[in-house]
């Protein structure tokens, strides 16, 4: 008895196997995308990011000054950390659980 390879059967099995292992990989980092952002928005606060008129507010509370250093805990896009190194703070430190914000913080740097 013999058994014929068929090139093109075996490549379309490889492409499809291929195909499947890419969008579950997507499927899973979307997943994780999601999920932190719901685990941060139900544990902890809703990410509400701040607006650029708000950070005016923050300066006539706050006058930074150049000793300064500046710690956010759930900063999510870093925009005030961003602001607070710009009016004069020696340095900002932000933490963020959940990924989307923190992605958006990448921007920031």
């Amino acid at each position: 008895m013999y058994f014929v390879l068929n090139t093109t059967v075996l490549h379309a099995t490889i492409l499809c196997i291929m195909i499947v292992w890419f969008l579950t990989i997507v499927f899973l980092f979307l997943m994780a995308l999601l999920f932190t952002y719901a685990y941060g928005g139900l544990k902890a606060a809703p990410w509400v990011p701040m607006r650029n008129r708000d950070l005016g507010r923050l300066d006539r509370l706050i006058p930074f000054r150049s000793t300064d250093r500046v710690y956010d805990l759930g900063c999510g896009d870093a925009r005030t950390l961003a602001y607070a190194l710009e009016k004069g703070a020696q340095s900002a430190i932000g933490y963020e659980v959940s990924l989307i914000p923190y992605i958006l913080a990448q921007r920031h740097k």
